[in-house]
C-alpha cells in the first residue's frame, strides 16, 4: 500500500470550495472535499438558500431563496431539508433547532454545488486586493484597516485550505532565517516558521508575510504567491465558530464545508442523535469540540487542521510559562532563550470533553459516538475519543505532530466502552496517548488496526545539536502521572504494528495502576530500527499487564537479536512480578519470534507494502483464546495474529473505503 498522503493527493478531486479557489496560486492543496453523489431526494418539504442571490424576507423557494442560514434555521420543521447553493456563506451559524427521530431536518449542499460554511473575515477572500497595504520590513503586509477587540486570528490559504502560522512575535514573522538560533545571553532574533499572520493587540492591525520556505527535508516546501492582495485568504477572529450546535437534536449535516473558524470550528452542546455524512472541516485552533452530546454519527468526513506541511512539532511547542512573566505580553528583565513561537495551530481535531451543563447531570458525557470511513490529518494532536459507548473505525489518522488518538481525556472523565477498530494511523510521534484520567471503571479496546509508524515527523526545527530532525514514531505514551482517576483497562488485540521506536511491545508496558488491567493478545510487532531492551525492575508495581498470542520481528537492525530474546522477556523481572502478584502467566508464553512474512513489506515506506500473510507465516495459528474477544464490537475472531489473517481481503478504510492496507 503506498503512503496514505500520496494515495490522497492522487485521488484529489476537481472540485473548487469558492470561485477564488478556482486557480490556486499558494501551495497544491493536501486535502480536497469529497462530496457524495448519490444522496437521495428530499421527501418533505424543501427549501432553498443562496448567499449571492437570496433575500430573507422571501418565501425560501427555489426561485426566491432565502439569503442567510441564521435567518432561514428558525422557519424550518421535522422532516424539512435545506438545500444550500453553491457559494460562500460568511457566518457563524448558530444551530438549536428540532427535529423528530423519524422526521430529522437536513441541511445540505444543493446537489453538484459545494456550499462553504466560513467563519473567516470576508474582505480578505472578496476584495483582498484593498484588504492590505505593504508593511515597514520587506515581503510584509498590513492589512488596510484595524480590527479591535478580536484577541486574535487564525488563517488559512483560502485556495489550498493549508494553514498559516501563527506568531508570538513580529520579529519572527519578519525574521531572515528559518533554523533556530537561541542563545542564553542575548534576545532570541527570531527565525521564520513559513507564511502566517501576527495579531497585534495594541493596534488591532493584521501583519501577514508568505516568504518561501526552504528548511523542511521534505518536498513540501513553500513557494507560492507572496502576495496576499493578489490570492484570497481565510483570516478569522479567535471567537468565530462557523457551526454551533447547541443542544439541536435529530438533525443531519450532508455534502459542506465548514471552514473560518478560531478556537472552535464546529462545536455541538448537548446535541442529540446529529448526524454529519460528507462534510469536510478545515479548522483553526480546534476542528471538532463536543460535550454532553450523544447519538453523534459522522461518516466519510474529512477534519482537517491547519498545520502546515513545512512546520515542525517544536514550533507550536510552549515554552515559557510562568507565575508572573507569560510570553509575550509580559516580559522577564533578563533575555529568555526560549520563547513561544506559534500561537494558535490545531491543537486537536476531534475533543469529545467530559463534563458541563454545570455538572448536574447524572452521567454529563458524550454518548453514542461512530465514527466511520473519516479521514483526519495535519494537527497537533488527532482524536481525543472519550465517554459511553464511542466507536471508530475504518478512519485514517495522518500526520500529527504528536499524539493520533488519546485514549482518556486532558479533563478528568470517564471511558464506558470505547472500541477502536480497523483504522490506519501513520506519521505521528505516538499513535496512542493517555492522560492517566480516565476513571477504573474504563474499557479501552483497540484491535484490528494497523498502526505504521515507520515515517518519521518533522520533530525539532534544526539546528538543535542532537535534537533536530525528525522523531521516532510510538505506539504508545502515557502522560503525567496517576491520580485518583487512575487509567483505563485497555485491551491491545489483533493489531498490525510497524514501530519506527525500539520499546518492547511499542510501550504498552508503561503506567498501569494498580485496579487497572492490560490485555494485549494476538499482535505482530514489527520493530523498524534496533532490539528492543528486555523491559526491567525500573517498571515499578502496577495493574495486571497480560502479553501472549504475539508474534515480534526486527528488520532493519545491523545487530544481530540476540537468540534468548523472548526468552528474557519472558523471565524478565516485571514479568514474573506480574506472575507473582496476579497468579498470571509470564508475558508472551506463548508468542514467537519471528519474520511475519507479509505479500509485500519493506522499512522504506516509498516501496509499498501488503500486510496480508504469507501461507508460511509464522502468526498463522498464534493466536491465543481470550474472554474479552465477545466485547468486540465489529470484531470477526481468527486463529492468527494480526489485522489481517491469512486469506483475509484487508479492511477499506477512509472517505468512500478508498484505502486497503491488503493491497499495494
Amino acid at each position: 500500500m503506498k503512503s496514505f498522503l500520496s494515495l490522497a493527493l492522487a485521488l484529489l478531486l476537481s472540485l473548487t470550495v469558492s470561485a477564488q479557489a478556482a486557480t490556486i496560486v499558494s501551495h497544491p492543496p493536501l486535502h480536497t472535499p469529497v462530496l457524495a453523489k448519490d444522496l437521495p431526494e428530499p421527501k418533505g418539504p424543501v427549501y432553498f438558500v443562496d448567499p449571492a442571490a437570496g433575500d430573507d424576507s422571501q418565501p425560501g423557494t427555489k426561485e426566491k431563496p432565502w439569503r442567510t442560514i441564521n435567518a432561514s434555521l428558525p422557519k424550518l420543521k421535522p422532516g424539512d431539508t435545506l438545500l444550500l447553493r453553491g457559494g460562500t456563506y460568511f457566518e457563524n451559524v448558530y444551530c438549536a433547532i428540532v427535529g423528530t427521530e423519524k422526521e430529522p431536518i437536513t441541511i445540505r449542499s444543493y446537489p453538484g454545488e459545494v456550499a462553504v460554511i466560513d467563519g473567516g473575515i470576508p474582505e480578505f477572500q472578496t476584495s483582498p486586493a484593498t484588504a492590505w497595504k505593504p508593511g515597514e520590513r520587506e515581503g510584509e503586509y498590513v492589512s488596510a484597516k484595524a480590527y479591535p477587540n478580536i484577541r486574535d486570528v487564525l488563517g488559512l490559504f483560502a485556495d489550498s485550505n493549508i494553514g498559516l502560522q501563527t506568531y508570538w512575535h513580529l520579529n519572527y514573522l519578519n525574521a531572515t532565517t528559518e533554523k533556530r538560533t537561541p542563545s542564553e545571553n542575548t534576545p532570541d532574533p527570531g527565525y521564520y516558521c513559513g507564511p502566517g499572520l501576527f495579531y497585534d493587540k495594541a493596534t488591532g492591525l493584521i501583519h501577514a508575510r508568505f516568504a518561501p520556505t526552504t528548511v523542511s527535508p521534505t518536498a513540501h516546501n513553500y513557494s507560492g504567491e507572496s502576495d496576499p492582495r493578489k490570492m484570497p485568504l481565510v483570516v478569522s477572529p479567535f471567537r468565530s465558530t462557523p457551526l454551533h450546535v447547541d443542544q439541536g437534536m435529530h438533525l443531519r449535516f450532508q455534502n459542506l464545508v465548514i471552514r473560518g473558524g478560531g478556537w472552535n470550528t464546529v462545536q455541538l452542546s448537548f446535541a442529540v442523535n446529529v448526524t454529519f455524512e460528507y462534510v469536510t472541516i478545515f479548522g483553526g485552533s480546534y476542528c471538532v469540540r463536543a460535550k454532553n452530546s450523544g447519538p453523534v454519527k459522522l461518516a466519510h468526513c474529512g477534519i482537517y487542521g491547519n498545520v502546515p506541511p513545512w512546520g515542525f512539532w517544536s514550533d507550536n511547542a510552549l515554552h515559557t510559562y510562568d507565575g508572573v512573566y507569560y510570553d509575550p505580553f509580559t516580559q522577564p528583565p533578563e533575555p529568555r532563550p526560549n520563547r513561544n513561537i506559534a500561537r494558535l495551530p490545531t491543537h486537536a481535531l476531534l475533543v469529545t470533553e467530559g463534563k458541563e451543563e454545570s455538572d448536574i447531570f447524572a452521567f454529563p458525557y458524550n454518548n453514542r459516538w461512530e465514527i466511520s470511513h473519516c479521514e483526519f490529518a495535519d494537527a497537533h494532536d488527532g482524536v481525543y475519543l472519550n465517554g459511553r459507548e464511542m466507536w471508530m473505525h475504518h478512519s485514517a489518522i495522518t500526520d500529527i505532530q504528536d499524539d493520533a488518538i488519546y485514549l482518556s481525556n486532558p479533563t478528568p472523565g470517564m471511558n464506558e466502552k470505547v472500541w477502536i477498530s480497523h483504522n490506519f494511523v501513520a506519521r505521528c510521534t505516538s499513535a496512542l496517548g493517555a492522560h492517566l484520567r480516565g476513571g477504573p471503571q474504563g474499557d479501552v479496546y483497540v484491535y484490528n488496526n494497523i498502526f505504521d509508524l515507520r515515517d518519521k515527523y518533522q520533530r525539532y526545527r534544526p539546528p538543535v545539536a542532537g535534537r533536530q530532525g525528525a522523531g521516532a514514531g510510538n505506539l504508545y505514551l502515557p502522560h503525567g502521572r496517576g491520580d485518583t482517576h487512575g487509567m483505563e483497562n485497555l485491551f491491545f488485540c489483533h493489531n498490525t504494528v510497524l514501530t519506527g521506536g525500539s520499546i518492547y511491545a511499542g510501550g504498552l508496558t508503561r503506567r498501569t495502576e494498580p485496579r487497572t488491567r492490560r490485555l494485549v493478545y494476538n499482535n505482530i510487532f514489527v520493530y523498524c530500527e534496533k532490539t528492543p531492551p528486555v523491559p526491567n525492575a525500573k517498571m515499578g508495581p502496577g495493574g495486571l499487564i497480560n502479553f501472549d498470542g504475539n508474534l515480534h520481528w526486527v528488520v532493519g537492525s545491523e545487530q544481530p537479536v540476540p537468540a534468548n530474546w523472548l526468552q528474557a522477556v519472558t523471565e524478565s523481572v516485571p514479568s514474573q512480578e506480574n506472575v507473582r502478584r496476579w497468579k498470571g502467566q509470564p508475558w508472551d508464553q506463548h508468542s514467537r519470534f519471528g519474520d511475519p512474512r507479509f505479500v509485500q513489506f519493506d522499512v522504506a515506506t516509498s516501496k509499498g507494502m501488503d500486510l496480508r500473510l504469507a501461507e508460511d507465516s509464522p502468526a498463522i495459528g498464534l493466536a491465543v483464546d481470550f474472554p474479552e474477544s465477545a466485547a468486540l464490537r465489529g470484531f470477526q475472531g481468527s486463529r492468527d495474529a494480526g489485522a489481517l489473517p491469512h486469506g483475509a481481503k484487508g479492511f477499506t478504510f477512509g472517505i468512500n473505503g478508498r484505502q486497503n492496507p491488503g493491497k499495494d
